[in-house]
């Protein structure tokens, strides 16, 4: 990003020293980004510790939730989630079971079972959520389903985790993607959030993100932090410095502020144009109805949940030299106007000869 990279050329004009931030970041920056994820909802009563990308975050959490949470040994993960969801709480020691979450034959969210999943869970469970741009399948709940999964949270009494992986990238608005957090909160749910900087400040390597307790007032907040930071002692001690800086610089420069906004809209409506591309040239190669490919349309953030076996997978690096995951994710960012023709004329071949195919696989 243009506004990244102005902003680093200042820091490395104006900055002085590499001492260490303290040991959960630095809290001016940590309020900023509150404020950008919360909005004025609960702001105050947050404790907020930077941590080393948004995996970290996760990490940390899970810590926090096996030393001082008793009441759950048990994560509820979504079917399908992403993998490293599953093997961060293992390995802290959690228990792992799935709860369903996407319908493979209406290519959306089986939103009926989920609800029974947080009703039927033992109370005080331990739930795992996708603030947006659900990975792998980018399905995403409505705003009057978060109101119902947030109802049935606090009903239940489940402790909530929230992943913030990708603010803007399902929408291109930051507001707009935090709407269902937002929702959670507005409904006293108080939930645990893992934020990452990587893909909204396409700062990858830089490794910032945020991890967050909503608590019931300031006063619990202090005492969270204190904790917080005590695990992060033993973790990582300190948090890297440049990232901070670049996102800081970004943040309180209203110029730089506004054109990381603008980059982030049009990263956003890149993937968008690229979908609707997509469903087109695909439906030319596989001879498929109108319509058989809106699912690319319907899933947002950077990744098409194709629906394609591992079978077909295999067939499709073999013979195209196309790279997806086992489960049949597709990277649509990776998709360019000098590749697009030849991608969707390999999977839309697979898809317009799915039965002699894989009779032959």
């Amino acid at each position: 990003m243009n506004s990244v990279k102005t902003a680093e050329k200042l820091i490395y004009e104006e900055e002085t020293t590499k001492n260490y931030f303290g040991i959960a970041g630095d809290d001016d920056l940590n309020n900023l980004l509150l404020e950008m994820i919360l909005g004025n909802k609960g702001f105050a009563n947050t404790a907020s510790a930077q941590t080393v990308g948004g995996t970290n975050a996760l990490f940390i959490a899970a810590l926090f939730i096996a030393k001082f949470y008793p009441l759950s040994s048990t994560v509820y993960i979504s079917d399908p989630s992403w993998p490293n969801h599953r093997q961060i709480f293992k390995n802290v020691g959690f228990n792992i079971e799935l709860y369903p979450y996407y319908d493979e034959s209406k290519k959306t969210v089986n939103f009926d079972l989920l609800i029974k999943s947080i009703q039927s869970a033992p109370v005080a469970s331990i739930f795992l959520l996708h603030a947006c741009a659900h990975n792998p399948t980018g399905s995403d709940l409505t705003s009057d389903q978060w109101e119902q999964v947030g109802m049935e949270l606090k009903k239940r009494q489940h402790l909530t985790i929230v992943d913030f992986a990708y603010q803007g990238f399902a929408s291109g608005s930051t507001e707009e993607d935090s709407a269902g957090l937002r929702k959670l909160v507005d409904l006293k749910v108080r939930p645990i959030f893992a934020y990452s900087c990587s893909k909204n400040f396409s700062m990858y390597g830089e490794r910032f993100g945020l991890v967050g307790i909503m608590c019931e007032n300031e006063k619990e907040a202090e005492r969270v932090k204190s904790q917080l930071k005590i695990i992060i002692r033993s973790s990582f001690s300190n948090p890297p410095i440049h990232g901070a800086k670049i996102i800081k610089k970004i943040l309180t420069t209203p110029e730089l502020r506004l054109k990381w906004k603008h980059e982030l809209k049009e990263i956003g409506n890149r993937l968008r144009e690229i979908r609707f591309e997509m469903c087109k040239k695909l439906l030319d190669a596989s001879h498929k109805k109108e319509g058989f490919f809106d699912y690319l349309i319907r899933q947002k953030g950077m990744f098409w949940y194709s629906g394609l076996s591992s079978e077909e997978v295999d067939y499709l690096r073999d013979e195209y030299h196309i790279y997806m995951t086992q489960e049949g994710r597709i990277n649509v960012a990776s998709v360019t106007s000098s590749n697009i023709d030849y991608v969707c004329m390999a999977i839309g071949k697979v898809f317009g000869c799915r039965k002699e195919l894989n009779s032959l696989l």
